[in-house]
């Protein structure tokens, strides 16, 4: 499924991955227990993550100390350090790097406790499963870790197994208010909190269902089926339930692997269409997207192909959301006030004839960065709008009523935008968007 980037000889980042991998994976599910320790986490890195996550230090130690507590208390605490790894926070470049082993290292279950939950889910056909399971895991990340082995007839597979409790911690960590608002406030600085954070913990709660994931996978398969780049791998959900997941396993190059191998300027630009198309053509083709863009998903056979994985993180929207968004859309890359008020009335964005209607249009058309201009050209969040100038202006959008349901889709533009930068993409990303608009409302 994976073959992780864990860096070169002697890279920093080494010591980060012995620190995540040392000690227990099991999941600490003591309300007070997570509380005392998300709040000492936020505590030693409060300068670490800037303005965004009220963290920023340049102090390896605690940089390392930070990254450790996170693998360590899994769940949406480490999802935080995913989201820190990629998104433009204006860290500094060594605790960005830090924070990017969270993306495939946490502290592992060991094999006998992998065996006893699969043995508990799978019943008799565990020992299909568990015959030539790998005792070590090729990653482990916020809610489970992955295995390779092997199907009943051969076929390499890997198995990603939940950690014990994982859905018990991500409650606690809501209720106790630590974590959960500071997730939130990472995707979405300044939005009304009440409605994000059941968002957030409804979505991040449902990642913990595996058979979900595995029908969110398969639907993802047949989308896809027939594209020139992108690949999904195949579920066996004969083999699978809510704690086990095993799927095709494919030995790949991860992200930073395949950006090191230099490839051309036509093979970054159909890779960054690729991923393009992927979250948003399927969210305004079907009403469907994956919500989670972060690199450690993706995996690279060759310059030309794509894999992306993990499919736990997904959206679903009725066609009358759909449509707004895509009415939504053209106003605000046209730049047409009147249109964009219209559509932002009908959500309830906004009160008709609101005193603010230029300062809101020019905060909803910050969402769309660099698909505002009409040609081709990489992506550059120095000079589009930046997540963290979006942070800076997390009071303009407390004042929005926005709909719950946007919680993840600014996610996506920004987790996006992110990774077509560090890709070295070069597209008309306006034009994209604008096909897949036209499709969607024609």
């Amino acid at each position: 499924m994976t073959s992780p980037d864990d860096g070169d000889e002697g890279d920093p980042r080494e010591r980060l991955i012995e620190a995540l991998l040392a000690g227990s994976g099991e999941v600490e599910t003591s309300r007070w227990k997570r509380l005392g320790s998300s709040a000492l986490t936020l505590f030693k890195g409060r300068d670490l993550v800037g303005q965004a996550l009220g963290w920023a230090t340049s102090d390896g130690e605690r940089v390392d100390d930070v990254v450790a507590r996170l693998g360590q208390l899994k769940g949406i605490a480490m999802k935080t350090g995913q989201l820190a790894s990629y998104l433009d926070l204006d860290l500094p470049d060594e605790a960005q790097d830090a924070m990017a082993a969270l993306r495939t290292h946490a502290q592992p279950l060991s094999a006998d406790r992998v065996g006893s939950i699969v043995r508990e889910d799978l019943g008799p056909a565990a020992d299909d499963v568990l015959a030539e399971l790998e005792p070590e895991p090729i990653a482990a990340a916020s809610i489970g870790q992955v295995h390779r082995a092997r199907a009943p007839d051969g076929t390499p597979v890997a198995v990603k197994v939940q950690y014990p409790g994982i859905a018990d911690a991500i409650e606690k960590d809501f209720r106790a208010g630590a974590i959960g608002p500071k997730i939130v406030e990472t995707i979405a600085p300044g939005a009304e909190v009440q409605s994000f954070h059941d968002e957030a913990r409804e979505v991040f709660l449902a990642e913990c269902d595996y058979e979900r994931e595995a029908r969110m996978q398969a639907r993802f398969r047949r989308l896809f089926r027939d594209h020139p780049v992108i690949e999904i791998p195949d579920v066996y959900p004969e083999l699978s339930s809510q704690r086990v997941l095993v799927t095709e396993l494919v030995d790949a190059p991860g992200f930073e692997t395949f950006l090191a191998s230099d490839p051309s300027q036509e093979h970054r630009d159909a890779i960054g269409r690729a991923l393009f198309d992927f979250y948003l053509g399927s969210l305004f083709r079907e009403g469907v997207f994956n919500a989670d863009p972060h690199p450690g998903n993706y995996l690279f056979p060759d310059h030309e192909r794509l894999v992306v994985l993990d499919h736990g993180c997904v959206r679903r929207f009725d066609d009358a959301f759909v449509d707004n968004l895509a009415r939504l859309s053209r106003a605000a890359r046209h730049d047409d006030p009147d249109a964009l008020e219209a559509v932002l009335v009908e959500q309830g964005i906004v009160e008709p004839g609101s005193e603010d209607r230029d300062e809101i249009h020019e905060l909803i058309r910050s969402f769309y960065g660099a698909w505002l201009v009409d040609e081709t050209h990489p992506v550059d969040l120095d000079e589009s709008v930046a997540f963290r100038e979006l942070y800076e202006r997390r009071f303009d959008l407390a004042r929005l009523n926005m709909p719950a349901e946007f919680l993840f889709l600014i996610r996506i533009r920004f987790g996006l935008m992110a990774v077509l930068e560090d890709l070295g993409a070069e597209a008309n990303w306006f034009q994209l968007e604008e096909d897949l608009v036209d499709e969607r409302l024609s």
